[in-house]
């Protein structure tokens, strides 16, 4: 069994409220404007709402379930402030492979080999 370093990943992510409702939006396959409309919030407070910091509570967070791997991967990126153009590079695969395996529609073993070995350090 894997060691785990200080600087490996959690296993178990505690997500941020807005990292929550990134993932259940992308699981509708909504639009920030159409979860708003559904929400009856301005698109403008949507966008805050995905924006905050706050640990995930709530009804919707609590029906959240388990993330699967790919958005696992997807709320590292991000915490790392890393586009996907960026990453995609880091990685050398394209975009649209990231953007397959991020959304769970291509295996994740590229990502799995980054954020949970030696390159979750860069």
């Amino acid at each position: 069994m894997r060691s785990s370093s200080p600087s490996a990943p959690p296993t178990k992510l505690h997500l941020t409220y807005g990292e929550a409702l990134r993932i259940l939006r992308a699981r509708k396959g909504e639009t920030q404007a159409q979860a708003a409309v559904r929400l009856g919030v301005s698109d403008f407070a949507y966008r805050n709402f995905e924006r905050s910091t706050e640990p995930a509570a709530g009804p919707d967070v609590e029906n959240l379930g388990d993330i699967t791997p790919g958005e696992r991967y997807r709320v590292l990126r991000r915490r790392r402030g890393w586009g996907l153009v960026a990453f995609a590079r880091k990685l050398d695969i394209s975009r649209a492979w990231l953007i397959q395996m991020e959304q769970g529609r291509a295996p994740t073993k590229i990502l799995a080999a980054y954020w949970d070995g030696a390159g979750a350090t860069d």
